[in-house]
Parts: C-alpha cells; structure tokens; sequence
C-alpha cells in the first residue's frame, strides 16, 4: 500500500501528490508566523489527522471543525498491488466511501484490515486502527504507544505481529487478561454479596451451612409431626382457664391445710379437766375469786361447777372434731378436684403440643422456605468460590501457555527479531556516533511481549524523537518483508523538532535510503527553512520533496486554503 494523492472536493484544498521512496512535504514558515497560534497555519499536522480520519479514526474536535468549514468531501488514493483504490469521507461523517461502496466507521475499519493491510479474513488484532496509529503517526510521547492509554499487551501484540507471531499465540496473553478481569469482577461480586453474617469466605460459609443446615433440619421434623389444629386457639384459651383454676384451687387448698393443722392443734389441747390435774386446780382458783366477790346465793357447789366446765370441755371437743372432719372432707374434694383439673389441662396441652394454630404453621413454613433460600445462596456462593479456586489453576494454565507460545514462535522468527534489532541499533548509531541503540524484548509472566527501544543517554526530547525514528523504520522495514503490513510510514515534523541540525540531517538520509533499498514510502513532513538547514550539512534533496509547498503566509496559503479561528 503506498498513498498515491490527499485531496478534498473543495477547490480552496491543496491537492498533494505523492511517489514511491522519499517523500518531503514541505511548509514555508514565515518570519512573522507565531509559534503559539492555535489556528490551522501551514497544515503540517493536518495531513496526519486527515489520513488518520480517512483510515477510519474517530470524529474529533479538529473534523468537527472542518465540517463548519466545509461540506465537500475529503480523500485519498491508495495504490495496492497496482491497483488505485479511492476513500472518501465527509468530516464529521460516520460513514466513508471506499471506491463505490459506501460503508459505516466500524465496516471500514474491518474493510481496510483486509483491503489495505492485507489481513485475512477473520483476523482479529492487531486492530487496522492499532496498525495505522504507529504507520501514521500522531503521538511522540512514547515510541511504543500509539495512545498514551495504550495497554503494554496491544503494543506488544503489535511488534509481535510485526515479527511473525501468529496471531493465535499473540492472543493468548489478551485471553489471559480477559480471563482475568472476569475472575476480578466474579470474586469481587462474591465477596460484595455477603448476607448478614454469611461468611466472606468459603470456609465461613461452609461454616454457616452446617448451622442453617441444622436448623432447617429441626424445623422440617417439627413441621412433619405437626397438625394444623383449627380450634388451636379455643385450646389454648381453655387451657389458660384451667390454669387459672388449679391456681386458685391450690391456693385454696394451702388454706385448707393451714385450717385442719390449727383444728388438729386445738382437739388435741380439748382434752377433759380433773381435779386433781392442773384444770382442777385452776377451776378452784376460780372458784374461790368468785367466792369473795359474789354473794352465798349465786355460788354453786365446786362439784357443779367442775361438772359444767367439763361440759364445756366436751362439748367443744365434739365441736373441733366435727370441724376437722368437715375441713377435711373439703381439702379432700380440693386435691380431688385439682387432680381432675390438672389431668384435663396436661390433656389439652398434649393436644397442643402436637398440632399447631394455623398462623403458626403458615410462620414456620414460610420460616423453612426462608431457611431453604439462605442455604441455596450459600450453595451458590460456595460454589462461586469453588469456581474462583477453578479459575485461579486455569489462569496460570492461562498464562504459562502464553509465555510459552509466544517464546517459541520468537525463538522460530528469530532472524525477524534479529533484523528489527540490527536495524534499529544501525539507525541509532549512524544518527548518534557516540550513543548506543538497545531494542529488547522480553515476555513477562502473563504472557505479554515487551518491547523497549531506548537509545543511551538522557530522555530528552532530541534522543525520544529519535527513539519513535529508528523504531517505526525497523518495524515497517520487518512487517513489510513479512508480508504483514505495507511498507508505508508518515511522520510528522514534531518527531524531528528536538533534533539538531546533524541529527536531522542524518535521518533524512537514512529515510532515503532505506526507502530505495526496502522499497517503502516514506512520508516526511517538514519545515523549510529545517530542510536547508540540513542541506547545508549534506542532505540532498533532490527529487524527494513533492509538488505542493504549503506555507503560513496569508489566508490561503495552508493546506485548507483557509485559516480556522
């Protein structure tokens, strides 16, 4: 794939026209350009964008100001295989034309995996998009990333690609990773879903099992033996009233004993006075008293009053048995009656004791179903952490398979990686005599292959710049001798703006030469007055630059034709 043309509908666009090797697109800075204008200028960077946004890139703040400009649409010719294939794109748009097929983004970006970049069918990644962000390039920061966000495991993915790692082997890293962020989120929903004092692990909840276990187990043998008892209630109510009862009967019959005891006490005192015991002796006392007090008349003989008393004694004796008799006889019919009361009432408990209201069944089965819930929840979270247990051995299974794959295939395409190294270090040493270039690679424990390119020295702009140089060429030159991507690389002029002089110089003639030699396009973007500056040290310019010069003089002067406020 080479770019043949980038032009625009609107007649105010400069139309480039490009050519196999070397191209130098080149912009006149004017003496009163300022450095900080935000406006379009020349359009330098410009070219980029567009490309980007022809290959399928997203809508962003630069298109959507091109489509308040214009309406026409943008596009580019792109030679493949010899043959001209024309993309077409209105800014702001969500569809693009390729030849005559109109497509959404998305369709494209398949599309242009298989029509541009040769991918077969049902490739997956590298992505067209991750591809054309290192072959048009728009982000200096880091010579491996085409996006600061981009993830070690794409970029590897990529240069793996580059190097002739199959697609399937490369893959197995980002599976890995996949496989991993589902376990993340499994054991992180696991652990949020603890319930009350269900255990956060497995132990604890099989800890817990055993208890709900147990628990449904006693509830479930209650409910078995158990009959829905209707008058449940009126038992109850009947069984409180006979309680009440024995309580009163026993309370009753506490009273009763006290009676018979004091009875008992006092029959035995009744006994008959004589006159020689101690009553004779106290009825004489008596007697005498009187005698001093009462006239001769009303004293009896102490043989008549001796023989009352004894009546008396009698008659109150005969008085206390038949009393004892009847509190007998009553604290008798109490107990009796107490019995009677108690044997009904253990009766009615029995019956309540084996059956249940029916408010009280409909609780305990619903209490049952309850249980049954917790245990399955259990269940189910033990087996989630059983899953996790499964899922750990199946990640490092994962992962070993990665880092293996991808170690043999590079063992397989080492005189790729060879290359891609010796070029590098060549570049880096021919634009730095005094410098080293290094370009290792290494595949980490999860199965991602790494890749550093790092000239010595500071991390200066200058030497960064230099970086993203050697390594975009030595992975162009790789790929396309792979047969895997084609050999066509842009650069914006920012790669260079850190470089002096020499070092510029010296990129300009690697550029051109490893194009002829490789048989790529290569695209440079570049100010004029750097251009001469570099001549003057030794490049020759000779038939690189294309037709078109943009300049930031005036308002038509730049790639648009206009200036963007």
């Amino acid at each position: 794939m080479h770019l043949e043309s980038l032009g625009s509908d609107d007649s105010r666009f400069k139309r480039l026209d490009f050519h196999d090797g070397l191209n130098l697109v080149l912009a006149d800075k004017t003496m009163d350009s300022d450095s900080t204008d935000s406006r379009n200028g020349a359009g330098k960077s410009s070219i980029v964008r567009l490309l980007r946004y022809l290959l399928g890139g997203k809508a962003t703040p630069w298109t959507n100001m091109l489509r308040d400009y214009s309406d026409e649409e943008f596009w580019a010719v792109f030679s493949v295989a010899g043959r001209s294939h024309c993309v077409r794109r209105i800014a702001g748009s969500t569809e693009v034309t390729y030849d005559n097929a109109t497509m959404g983004v998305t369709e494209w970006r398949l599309c242009a995996g298989t029509e541009l970049l040769g991918f077969q069918r049902g490739h997956v990644r590298p992505t067209s998009g991750e591809i054309f962000g290192q072959l048009v390039r728009d982000q200096f920061d880091n010579p491996l990333k085409i996006d600061p966000h981009e993830k070690d495991q794409a970029s590897g993915a990529r240069v793996g690609f580059y190097l002739g790692v199959s697609e399937e082997a490369l893959a197995k890293a980002a599976q890995a990773a996949s496989f991993e962020a589902n376990k993340k989120a499994l054991s992180k929903a696991v652990k949020d879903g603890t319930i009350g004092g269900l255990g956060p692990d497995k132990a604890g909840c099989r800890a817990e099992l055993v208890v709900l276990e147990r628990d449904r187990s006693k509830l479930a043998e209650r409910l078995t033996h158990f009959k829905v008892n209707e008058s449940y209630s009126k038992h109850q109510r009947l069984a409180d009233e006979l309680s009440q009862e024995i309580t009163r009967l026993n309370d009753r019959g506490v009273a009763l004993r006290r009676r018979v005891g004091d009875l008992e006490a006092a029959s035995k005192a009744a006994v008959e006075p004589s006159s020689s015991g101690n009553e004779g002796q106290r009825v004489r006392r008596l007697y005498r008293e009187a005698g001093m007090t009462l006239p001769d008349a009303v004293l009896a003989t102490f043989q008549e009053v001796l023989d009352f008393h004894k009546s008396v004694a009698r008659n109150r004796a005969l008085f206390l048995e038949e009393e004892l008799r009847d509190a007998r006889s009553d604290l008798k019919d109490n107990d009796a009656a107490v019995k009677r009361l108690d044997s009904k009432r253990a009766s009615l408990l029995d019956l309540l004791n084996s059956t249940m209201a029916l408010d009280a069944y409909s609780k305990a089965q619903a209490d049952l179903t309850q249980l049954d819930v917790q245990i399955a929840r259990l269940n189910d979270r033990i087996s989630d952490f059983e899953r996790l247990d499964d899922m750990d051995s199946n990640l490092k299974r994962m992962r070993l398979e990665a880092v293996d794959s991808v170690r043999e295939e590079l063992r397989e395409n080492d005189a790729a990686l060879e290359k891609m190294t010796s070029v590098f270090v060549s570049i880096c040493e021919e634009i730095y005599s005094d410098r080293k270039g290094k370009l290792s690679f290494e595949v980490d424990k999860k199965g991602v292959l790494r890749v550093t390119p790092k000239v010595d020295g500071d991390d200066s702009k200058g030497i960064k710049g230099a970086d993203i140089f050697a390594f975009d060429l030595a992975c162009v030159i790789v790929g396309s001798m792979a047969g895997v991507i084609p050999g066509f690389l842009v650069h914006d002029s920012h790669v260079f703006d850190a470089m002096d002089d020499r070092q510029l110089c010296s990129c300009l003639n690697i550029g051109a030469r490893l194009s002829k030699e490789y048989g790529l396009q290569y695209i440079v973007l570049l100010n004029t007055d750097r251009l001469e500056s570099a001549e003057e040290i030794g490049f020759d310019r000779g038939e690189y630059p294309i037709s078109t010069v943009l300049t930031d003089r005036g308002e038509n002067g730049g790639l648009f034709g206009a200036r963007f406020g």
